[in-house]
């Protein structure tokens, strides 16, 4: 699954890095993902995302299959966008839920520190394991997401969970 999600998202490196989304570092990301669940707005972890246009441009563009119609692909390209959308959205509500189980109170919440490990596959184009260590008073807790760095800029692009 995982190098099946690295060619898929690897040729939207030249649409995604001109996004104004995203950050430019991972614990600049890493703040901002905090921040988004802090706050417990949906909006918010959107910026750390690509914009939904240019998804939507660069599936159509780099991901169609040129046999079918330009109307094919473009609905497979909505197809595509709306998948990761929903995924990250998933995402968010469930980090929310494990917030609620984990008896996690945002407004004494923060961050002690970030872990990460950069895979780096081609020029312009690196993934990462992000690992954000969050403390309530004394209880520590690990949020989990991958980061994807297209052009210049970092993206949250999955698996946005708590560490098991």
């Amino acid at each position: 699954m995982k190098v099946k999600i690295f060619y898929f998202l690897l040729p939207l490196l030249m649409i995604l890095s001109a996004c104004k989304n995203g950050a430019d570092s991972i614990p600049e990301l890493s703040t901002m993902v905090f921040n988004a669940l802090k706050a417990q707005k949906q909006s918010m972890l959107s910026q750390c995302e690509p914009s939904t246009d240019e998804m939507e441009k660069a599936f159509e563009f780099y991901l169609s299959d040129t046999t079918h119609t330009k109307e094919a692909r473009k609905r497979d390209a909505l197809d595509k966008t709306a998948s990761v959308k929903m995924s990250l959205n998933q995402g968010f509500a469930n980090v929310e839920r494990g917030a609620i189980e984990r008896k996690i109170d945002w407004s004494k919440t923060s961050i002690k520190d970030f872990k990460y490990v950069v895979s780096d596959h081609k020029e312009n184009y690196k993934d990462a394991k992000v690992r954000i260590i969050i403390a309530t008073g004394s209880m520590k807790n690990v949020i989990l997401y991958n980061a994807y760095l297209f052009g210049n800029r970092w993206y949250l692009m999955s698996d946005l969970a708590w560490e098991e």
